[in-house]
């Protein structure tokens, strides 16, 4: 295959025959990278949503904790982050209460990545009976 060109002589114009399915390596070396870093980015999406909940749920068991409901707050961390572990601590009037996971990112065989969340509220007061 020849390609004329506009001013007659020019050699770079022509298409040399050794060059042909260039184009076919390059996309079958780009490809694979590229479906990588999709499955990459994937990934880190998960592990990112995986910390929300995390944060969520230590949220709602801190809130539920410092109003005098273990238990609830332990129900509550299982039902929005199943398989989570809960730790509950007071110190003074503060109640803390950290969540940790360990997420695996679906379709990767990596190590589970931890993810955490800690919140912290005040001890709602309770009332006297009478």
């Amino acid at each position: 295959m020849e390609l004329r060109c506009a001013v007659r002589g020019m050699n770079r114009c022509r298409r040399h025959a050794n060059e042909s399915g260039m184009v076919t390596a390059e996309l079958a070396i780009a490809l694979p990278i590229l479906v990588l870093c999709a499955g990459f980015a994937a990934a880190c999406i998960a592990v990112v949503q995986a910390q929300t909940r995390a944060q969520d749920a230590a949220r709602e068991a801190v809130r539920l904790a410092a109003r005098g409901d273990q238990l609830g707050a332990r129900r509550a961390v299982m039902q929005a982050f199943p398989g989570a572990r809960l730790q509950l601590w007071e110190q003074g009037d503060m109640v803390t209460a950290v969540v940790d996971a360990n997420v695996r990112p679906a379709g990767l065989h990596i190590p589970a990545i931890t993810v955490s969340g800690k919140s912290v509220a005040v001890r709602e007061p309770t009332r006297a009976p009478g």
